[in-house]
């Protein structure tokens, strides 16, 4: 039988006439829960913490979240501090991510970065179903450890898999396994001199030539290791690496920005955290 979940949330969303996105329905199993929707933008989009009290990920632990947006709803989602996920000394968590996003409707999911302590074995799995003219930007963060505590890649497994789906087309499958107690991942080739690595995707109808060379010269000029990849013309990937989370978050930011900037003419917010 499937295990159940022991953390919840499922979240739909609607627009109203005026254009105020609004949650139309949600359901939620502590330890996963959210604080009420603020509204940042001008144009109604609705911006929300995705929360966990328990303050991390313990052995055990599987949640298991899902977002649903329709008639034109826009939403960012975001999450207050990073994911810390705790030494698990006989199991592993795990965690599951889906989302369905409609015709004309935009979901920003923006969670902060996933932090992996020393003996701990963890993986997660999203799947994103953008529909025709729907748009989807997302990231995910690794920061192998807790770095300042000498943890670094002390942790014996880490496991993501990411899935994007356009119009009913897969379009990229991405997966990632590390086993640090087995490999020797700061070689050449790999992380090198960096700790934090990060990827981005936008969906969407169209990604503009214009946007994928904007976003590489930035990078150029700013002499940040990082790559610029469109497998299809609905689907871009962005891997990013740092030295540390501070730059990787500035990164991000700019990076989100300028998505933002060209898909919604609109600037990225400035939200407080911690």
């Amino acid at each position: 039988m499937p295990k159940e979940p022991n953390g919840k949330l499922a979240l739909e969303f609607s627009s109203k006439q005026s254009g105020i996105t609004y949650i139309s329905r949600q359901l939620y199993k502590l330890p996963l829960q959210i604080l009420p929707a603020n509204y940042l933008d001008e144009d109604g989009s609705a911006f929300l913490y995705l929360l966990n009290p328990s303050s991390g990920v313990l052995e055990g632990d599987f949640f298991d979240i899902s977002f649903q947006l329709t008639n034109a709803a826009k939403t960012v989602i975001t999450t207050p501090s990073s994911n810390k996920i705790y030494k698990m000394p006989d199991g592993s968590a795990e965690q599951h991510v889906y989302a369905l996003v409609d015709s004309h409707c935009i979901l920003e999911y923006l969670p902060e970065h996933n932090v992996p302590y020393a003996n701990s074995s963890y993986s997660q799995q999203a799947c994103y179903n953008v529909k025709k003219y729907g748009t989807l930007f997302t990231w995910d963060i690794l920061e192998p450890g807790r770095v300042t505590r000498g943890e670094t890649l002390k942790f014996r497994s880490y496991q993501s898999e990411n899935k994007f789906f356009y119009d009913g087309k897969l379009q990229l499958i991405e997966r990632m396994a590390l086993s640090p107690q087995e490999y020797d991942y700061k070689c050449s080739g790999i992380l090198g001199g960096f700790l934090v690595s990060a990827s981005c995707y936008l969906v969407c109808e169209t990604i503009e030539p214009t946007l994928v060379a904007a976003i590489n010269e930035e990078f150029v000029a700013k002499e940040i290791m990082a790559g610029v990849s469109c497998p299809d013309k609905h689907i871009m990937a962005i891997k990013i690496l740092t030295e540390d989370i501070s730059q990787m978050q500035k990164v991000l930011h700019k990076v989100w920005d300028m998505v933002r900037c060209a898909t919604q003419d609109k600037p990225a917010l400035h939200f407080r955290k911690y």
